[in-house]
Order: C-alpha cells, then structure tokens, then sequence
C-alpha cells in the first residue's frame, strides 16, 4: 500500500527523497450552491436570480528542496509552488459578500504562487526567509482555519479589503523578507517587510473611485495574470506577530508519559503600510464620494 496516488514512480519518489527532492500536487474542486436570495450575477451571463450553482477548483503543484540533503548546505530550503484557478466565485456572483464563502476563490488564472528560499540558524531556533511569499500561510491564520471549507479563519476582512488586490495574499505573493525566531516552544516572533501591492494596481480592490473591471472583479490579475509581476514600484507593508503557545505538544507523543493538556495559542501583532491609497470620502476635486452618481458631476453635500 502506498498513501500517494502514483505510488512510487518506478523508483523516482525514492531517489527524489534521497536528494531532497519533494514534489506535490494539491487538486481541490468545490461546487456550490445558492438555494435562496442572493444577487444576480452579470460577470457570466446570469440574469434575474440570485440562485444557482457555482463550481471552483485549484491545482496546486509544490516543489519542495532540502538542500543539505542535496548539496551538503544545512539549514536552506527552496520551495516553488504555482496555481491554475478556475472556475467561478459564488462570493462575487450570487452572493456580492466581502468575505469569501470558500477559503479558494479567486479569478481565474494560472499563475506563479511561490518562489522563495529559507535558511535556518541556532540549531533552526532562527530563520530567515526572501523570495516571492504568501503571507497568508503564516501571519494573521488561525492554526485550525484549514479544518473548516470558509475563509473567515484565513486571512483576515480587514486587510483584504483595504490593501491593494488584498496583499499579498491568496492567490497573490510579493517579494518580501520574513525572520523568525523561537527561543523556546512557547515563545515565537515574527517579522515581514513585503510589498503591498502584488499586481501593482493603481486602485485597491474595488476600485471605488474609477470602476472595477466585471472579468477580474477583485483587480488580481489585471496587471499580473501570471504571477510573476515581482512588483516593488508602490509600498511596503510591514507586519509583526507575537505567539504564545499554551501547553506545547511534543512532536512524538507516544512516549508521553503525562497528559500534556490541551494545546492553544495566543497572538499579538499588528501591521502598518506606507504607500498612499485613494480617498474613500473625496474624489479627485476634492468633492465628497457620497454625493457622486454614475455620469454626473458631483455636487456639493448639502446638509
């Protein structure tokens, strides 16, 4: 018995295993469905109802090196890993909610997710990661999130919302820096400096002041379709987290002789951004947002 699908490959999973060398493929496929309500979608061709089906799916390819085993330099690691999206968005179609029903959507493409290397130091109490990253996958995510199909343990509304096409989060990375440091089992700090801006849009997500665009409605791939944009043209975002680990499992627990309790985590970070962002109150005379309609000059608020 074997728990991978191609089994062994006639000798290639060990060889690769020898060397270092892992290569995974994650396929996620999802069908949903809007009994009741909802708003009618126009992005593809629906009318009149808010109901109906909607599938997504993500192949999710990862190549994975450990590169003392493969050239004799301890503690570096180099990971790739891409996307092909399909599919369509319930959340944007028939549901028009900011936060996503499925941890998955996104526009479609298929794109360049991950590119980055890592190397550890003080016995792997300290590491330091550069390259193409998703920060999603370790700032601001509840440990638990994965268990449930939702995104509301993921990346946060918040930032989703505010940042350009979301951060860089899913689907998106940017370049970025992140250190890590974990002087015991409790204790973990952490630090990134990425650009903000994945795509390099000029509008945040919604593009509020000069319209969206229906084919890519939260702007991900309207300037980086392919992932590879390695945009570093706006500003920097720089996050902090602070973990606190409550009591700590060991990694093997059948030799545990005391019930170690129940685990738990808490965190404290924040983050904070430099680039400039369009004014959600003003436009671009100044006049307020509120008194604005579709093909006619904005007027002054009468209060």
């Amino acid at each position: 018995m074997s728990d991978h699908l191609l089994g062994n490959m006639w000798g290639a999973r060990d060889w690769m295993a020898r060397h270092g060398i892992s290569f995974d493929i994650q396929e996620v496929d999802e069908l949903w469905g809007n009994t009741t309500g909802g708003t009618a979608s126009r992005a593809d061709g629906a009318s009149g109802s808010g109901t109906g089906p909607a599938y997504d799916g993500v192949t999710m390819p990862t190549l994975t090196v450990d590169l003392e085993k493969l050239i004799g330099l301890k503690g570096g690691t180099f990971n790739v890993r891409a996307l092909q999206l399909r599919g369509r968005s319930i959340s944007q179609d028939h549901l028009a909610n900011f936060n996503h029903v499925s941890g998955f959507e996104a526009d479609r493409s298929t794109r360049l997710f991950e590119l980055w290397y890592q190397q550890s130091f003080l016995d792997g109490k300290l590491d330091v990661k550069i390259g193409q990253q998703n920060l999603e996958t370790e700032f601001l995510v509840s440990d638990y999130g994965a268990l449930y199909l939702n995104s509301n343990f993921g990346w946060p509304m918040a930032p989703s919302v505010n940042l350009y096409a979301g951060g860089p989060s899913w689907p998106l990375s940017s370049p970025a820096i992140r250190i890590r440091y974990r002087p015991s089992d409790k204790f973990t700090f952490m630090f990134a400096a990425a650009d903000d801006n994945p795509p390099g849009n000029r509008n945040n997500s919604f593009g509020i002041q000069n319209g969206g665009n229906s084919a890519d409605p939260t702007n991900q791939n309207t300037n980086d379709e392919d992932g590879a944009n390695f945009n570093m043209g706006t500003g920097a975002l720089l996050i902090t987290e602070l973990q606190y680990a409550l009591n700590p499992q060991p990694d093997d627990m059948s030799h545990v002789t005391k019930d170690p309790g129940l685990p738990g985590i808490y965190k404290l970070g924040g983050y904070y951004d430099t680039a400039k962002f369009p004014d959600y109150r003003y436009n671009n005379q100044g006049k307020a947002l509120a008194a604005c309609r579709v093909g006619v000059p904005c007027e002054e608020v009468k209060l």
